[in-house]
């Protein structure tokens, strides 16, 4: 009876070793696309203007530039003001909706390279070890 429980512990001991070897291949496999961040680069992007920035503009450059000259001097400097207004107004409203994104390389612990482009990085910096899920970049454990 003795011998019988040592073979029953043997196979118990035994599937635990193997589930335990399988855990750690799961992990493994689970961060195929783990690496280390090569490179950041950082790219400004200007936004779109609609014609309400040129509009706005272009009406408070004409009132502003109305003030100046008199007669026909007036009407030509209410005009200039209000194409200057125009292009101060679009321009104004590109800077306001302009955007930042990250370009960032991924050296695959496979020896391939992974580019991404991001709006936000949360901290993440060069040598940083991450794993990509998606289209986005997570810290991945050491």
């Amino acid at each position: 009876m003795l011998h019988h429980h040592h073979g029953k512990l043997a196979l118990i001991l035994a599937s635990t070793l193997a589930l335990g070897g399988c855990k750690a291949l799961a992990d493994d496999a689970s961060c195929l696309r783990c690496g280390e961040i090569e490179r950041i680069d950082r790219h400004v992007v200007d936004g779109s203007a609609s014609p309400v920035g040129a509009l706005a503009g272009a009406v408070i450059g004409g009132v502003v530039s109305h003030q100046i000259g008199g007669g026909r001097g007036k009407d030509a400097a209410t005009a200039l003001g209000a194409i200057g207004g125009a292009a101060a107004g679009s321009e104004l409203e590109r800077r306001q909706n302009r955007t930042t994104r990250y370009e960032v390389l991924v050296e695959l612990d496979n020896g391939q390279r992974e580019t991404l482009t991001l709006r936000d990085i949360s901290g993440l910096g060069l040598g940083d070890r991450v794993r990509i899920v998606g289209d986005e970049l997570v810290p991945a454990p050491s």
